[in-house]
């Protein structure tokens, strides 16, 4: 006697998210209970979590500048760098307070964007068509995809990127939408590319072409040359108003470069597209990246050409157009990542921008999973239940692999883990491109001191207080018997500003210990002679002005949006409910 789970149980909602959230917990599991340092990234993600979550505390919603990293010469991360995952880490800072628990809190947030995540996925199936059993399915298998919950987690620790492949899935639900016309899509698509702008500019990229091919597809399953008009230009116009929202992160992102003071880390040789191509004649800087590339572009690709000719098959114009749109997702990201793909990222396009081809995977594992889904409605429909149950067993065959993937590099010699949490919390180094100088050379010259006398009476001649404050402000008292000019133990990066007793705000000279522009400059004050207390602040930016401005400009539109068609949508629900009535 066969048993099986009738089709309302998949149907229902509570069943399918609490399933949702249970998978992508047991995901993360390893990180909750080992809190062990994720793989390669994991250290500097839990350093930022660390300083992040002070600044959240502190009052600070926003803080570019982490004062306390850097041996307390502080770190411009989060003027480059996106925040959406440190933001949500520190969500988690009042249940996890401790600094040795921010793996934990970094966990949870993974956690808390995965699951919104394989909603948005079983939401954008469901939208195109698909039955609740293959929208849940399609939704799982994304979660166990071994792109996304082993590499980009444990092996890479792209924490950041993981995030942004979470985000990927209601973009194209919203796309979806937008291609429909229905009311309110327009501003939530929008949002969503926002949204990615704020988790990773790279995923951004990569989730916006895939979407657009995605969106053509259903472009051309269109009717009329106006309605495909009007869809394409409905789309172009939100993904707009999604990057002016994230003005506030993405001017200053591209227009404070040239105050980084080793950019190799971000547009190096090491970092070009041409470097990470398999079948390339270049050798790959990591081997274990090479590794793991080869195997999921060919995995990948063999499961999309399993599942093609069942998901092509679908009854719905829409869901074959999906399928084959996909289907091109997977043979794209596979060219794209061998040596074939040469002369397109020798152009130095804005696609180029990604650093790593195989970034990309992240696109083809949800497009794989889209497929599966297809494929496996068309195999229920036409009673080949063998089939059927065959990718539920690709799916508990990708979460058993995940699993054995993170056993089997937590078990190995410390080369992926080479530090403990505590080691890790050791030290408060940046990234090097986020290291604004000589660090040797400035705490070779201040010592243990938060200022020092570069000109004037002397050390012995002046008595500091405590320095206080936090972001971007700093404030000290002290008694000098003579002028002096004192050096904050901070880098200049765009420029500092003093004053004396809230009186007016100087602009800070920037003074270079060493010769060498890499040397890195620290803000200097003149300070008359007496008891005083100093302040000092790290001026805000034309860049970091134009971009709040416009992100406060498109909120205001956004909001406008939402309110406008929340109240048609109420108008709407008046008028047929009185209709029933008469």
């Amino acid at each position: 006697m066969k048993h099986s789970i009738p089709a309302p149980f998949f149907a229902s909602k509570t069943y399918c998210v609490s399933l949702l959230a249970g998978l992508a917990l047991l995901l993360l599991i390893p990180g909750l209970l080992l809190a062990a340092p994720f793989g390669t990234d994991g250290p500097v993600h839990i350093r930022w979590q660390i300083a992040f979550a002070h600044e959240i505390m502190d009052g600070h919603l926003f803080p570019r500048w982490l004062p306390g990293m850097n041996d307390g010469f502080g770190s411009p991360a989060f003027f480059f760098y996106p925040p959406l995952l440190q933001w949500v880490g520190a969500l988690f800072t009042p249940l996890l307070p401790r600094d040795d628990q921010a793996i934990r809190r970094l966990a949870l947030a993974l956690w808390l964007l995965s699951w919104m995540g394989a909603l948005g996925c079983q939401a954008w199936l469901r939208i195109l068509g698909a039955t609740p059993r293959a929208a849940l399915l399609g939704a799982m298998l994304w979660l166990a995809a071994p792109y996304r919950a082993f590499v980009d987690t444990y092996q890479r620790s792209a924490l950041a990127e993981c995030a942004s492949l979470c985000l990927l899935p209601w973009l194209g639900y919203c796309a979806v939408r937008v291609s429909r016309r229905v009311p309110g899509s327009w501003a939530l698509h929008g949002l969503s590319i926002g949204a990615l702008a704020y988790a990773h500019m790279p995923g951004m990229v990569i989730g916006y072409l895939f979407v657009t091919g995605h969106a053509l597809a259903l472009i051309m399953a269109e009717n009329g040359l106006r309605a495909r008009f009007e869809v394409a230009a409905a789309l172009s116009s939100s993904a707009l108003l999604g990057l002016a929202l994230a003005a506030p992160m993405l001017l200053p992102a591209l227009g404070l470069l040239d105050h980084i003071v080793d950019a190799t880390a971000i547009s190096g040789e090491r970092n070009q597209p041409h470097n990470w191509l398999l079948f390339s004649s270049i050798p790959w800087i990591d081997h274990v990246a090479w590794i793991m590339t080869l195997g999921l572009v060919v995995v990948t690709v063999l499961i999309a050409v399993l599942m093609a000719p069942a998901a092509v098959l679908v009854h719905s114009a829409r869901s074959r157009a999906v399928a084959w749109a996909m289907l091109a997702t997977v043979g794209v990201v596979a060219v794209l990542n061998t040596s074939i793909s040469m002369p397109f990222w020798e152009l130095q396009t804005p696609v180029s921008r990604i650093q790593f081809p195989f970034r990309l995977l992240g696109a083809s594992s949800l497009a794989v999973s889209i497929l599966a889904a297809l494929a496996y409605d068309h195999f229920r429909a036409a009673g080949e239940t063998r089939r059927a149950s065959l990718l539920c067993w690709l799916l508990a065959a990708m979460i058993l692999g995940d699993l054995t993937a993170f056993a089997y590099q937590r078990l190995r010699p410390r080369v992926i883990f080479p530090l403990t949490i505590h080691q890790v919390m050791a030290s408060n180094h940046d990234t090097s491109e986020y290291i604004l100088g000589d660090l040797n050379e400035v705490v070779q010259r201040f010592s243990t001191q938060r200022a020092l006398v570069v000109d004037g009476g002397g050390i012995a001649g002046i008595t500091l207080g405590r320095m206080e404050g936090a972001g971007r402000r700093l404030s000290v008292s002290y008694h000098a018997s003579r002028g002096a000019a004192l050096a904050l133990r901070q880098f200049g990066f765009t420029g500092w500003q003093c004053r004396i007793d809230r009186g007016e705000w100087t602009d800070a000279r920037l003074y270079r210990f060493g010769s060498s522009p890499r040397s890195g400059t620290v803000p200097v004050c003149a300070i008359p002679g007496g008891t005083h207390r100093l302040e000092a602040r790290l001026t805000m930016t034309m860049p970091e002005r134009l971009g709040l401005w416009l992100g406060f400009a498109s909120s205001v539109v956004l909001f406008i949006m939402l309110c406008q068609n929340i109240i048609l949508h109420i108008m709407r629900h008046r008028q047929e409910s009185e209709g029933g009535i008469i």
